[in-house]
């Protein structure tokens, strides 16, 4: 669940813009609006939450509403490149949040990093494995040779590792 909230996060980071938030939410529709709500909510709701008896569940669901929204409006087309504005008030309300109780502290990046080193132990896997199979990948599709490329994805895919082909390159994740 935690991975939920750091990939909704590295979503948010990833969006760029500089316009007035509420020109952009306009210009994109229903799901950026949402985000935008949800974002300038969040830290008011979130300590709501926590006062009220500590409610760390109730503070946990606003945060997973909050990321479904990013998840949601991600998928539009300009959200990447327009985005920056909406999710503003969210990026700063997931920094609150681990201000507060120690969620989403850390970059998404780090928290990869450590679901990797601790989850594919438990998986009988090897980092070298993957790396080895991501490699003749590769070299596959440098061959134009898409049918063991796809082959080599799905055998990963198989084992709970995740390819994603980025304009930087490959990156894998465990899938949970």
């Amino acid at each position: 669940m935690l991975a939920r909230l750091y990939e909704a996060k590295e979503l948010a980071l990833q969006m760029k813009g500089a316009e007035k938030a509420e020109d952009v939410a306009k210009s994109l529709g229903p799901d950026a609006t949402t985000v935008l709500e949800l974002g300038q909510q969040f830290t008011v709701k979130l300590y709501s939450a926590l006062d009220e008896d500590f409610n760390t569940s109730l503070a946990l669901s606003h945060a997973f509403e909050l990321a479904r929204a990013i998840n949601r409006f991600s998928a539009h087309k300009k959200a990447k490149k327009r985005g920056g504005p909406l999710v503003a008030a969210a990026l700063a309300g997931f920094e609150k949040m681990g201000e507060a109780i120690g969620l989403l502290g850390d970059d998404p990046a780090s928290f990869q990093i450590e679901v990797k080193q601790k989850r594919l132990e438990a998986m009988g896997l090897t980092k070298e494995e993957i790396e080895t199979t991501l490699k003749a990948r590769k070299q596959a599709r440098a061959n134009k040779d898409w049918a063991k490329s796809d082959e080599l994805r799905d055998a990963l895919a198989d084992k709970g590792i995740l390819v994603m082909d980025t304009p930087d390159g490959v990156d894998w994740r465990i899938q949970l």
